[in-house]
C-alpha cells in the first residue's frame, strides 16, 4: 500500500495546465524584497479553501488525466484534497499524519517514519505557509514575468530526486498566494494544480481533517 500511496501523491500534488501559457520568466530582481512580502503575506494566512483542477501528463497515455475536486488548508498542518470528478478520493495530512480514504477504506501513514512521505509533508504544508523559503531541502532559482512569481525547487535529497525532479511554485504578484504548483518526475511525466475561486482565512472546522 505504501507504493500506491506514493504513486498517488504525485496525483494529487499538481494542477496541469497549458505549460505554453507560462511565458517570459527571467531571474527575479529583488529576491529579498520577495521574500520579506511573501513571509509576511503567508504568516496571517489562517486557512484556504478552494476548488481545484488536477491534469496528470503521463508520456504513454494520449490524453491528461483530469480530476476535480477540493482543498482545504488550515494553518499550521492541516491538509485536505477531496477528489469528486472523475472519481471520489480523499487524502488528508494532519501534523504529521496522512490519511487516504478509497470507498469505505482508510489507509493511515506516520510521514514522520518514512522519508519520502515527511519529504512530500513538508513541501505541501511549508509551501502554503511560507516556509519553504527557509527550508533546507531544496535548491531554489527564483524567477518572475509581468504577472507571476516563479520558485524552481530541486530536492537536494537523493530518494526523493529519484522520483521529484523539480517542483515549480507559481505565485500571483498582486496577491501574494500560491496559484499553483507543478512537480516533474524522474520520468518526465509531470502533474500541476490550478486553485480556483480561493477564500482565504475562513472558518474551517477541525473536524474536516479528521477521516473516517
Amino acid at each position: 500500500m505504501k507504493n500506491k500511496a506514493i504513486v498517488f501523491l504525485f496525483l494529487l500534488m499538481g494542477y496541469q495546465v497549458s505549460l505554453a501559457q507560462e511565458k517570459n520568466f527571467k531571474p527575479m530582481k529583488d529576491i529579498k524584497v520577495f521574500s520579506e512580502r511573501f513571509d509576511q503575506t503567508t504568516n496571517q494566512l489562517t486557512s484556504i479553501r478552494s476548488n481545484f483542477i488536477q491534469e496528470k501528463h503521463l508520456s504513454f497515455m494520449d490524453d491528461n488525466i483530469v480530476s476535480k475536486g477540493i482543498f482545504r488548508y488550515k494553518k499550521d498542518n492541516k491538509v485536505r484534497l477531496e477528489y469528486n470528478t472523475p472519481f471520489q478520493y480523499l487524502m488528508v495530512l494532519n501534523n504529521g499524519k496522512m490519511y487516504i480514504k478509497d470507498g469505505n477504506k482508510v489507509n493511515k501513514f506516520d510521514t514522520q517514519s518514512n522519508k519520502l512521505f515527511r519529504q512530500i509533508n513538508d513541501m505541501m504544508i511549508n509551501t502554503l505557509n511560507g516556509n519553504v523559503l527557509h527550508s533546507k531541502a531544496y535548491s531554489i532559482n527564483y524567477l518572475e514575468n509581468e504577472s507571476t512569481y516563479l520558485m524552481e525547487l530541486k530536492p537536494l535529497d537523493k530518494t526523493v530526486l529519484d522520483l521529484m525532479q523539480q517542483i515549480k511554485i507559481y505565485i500571483d504578484k498582486k496577491k501574494l498566494s500560491v496559484g499553483k504548483i507543478e512537480i516533474t518526475e524522474k520520468s518526465g511525466d509531470y502533474t500541476l494544480m490550478s486553485f480556483l475561486d480561493v477564500q482565504q482565512n475562513t472558518a474551517i472546522k477541525d473536524e474536516e481533517f479528521v477521516v473516517r
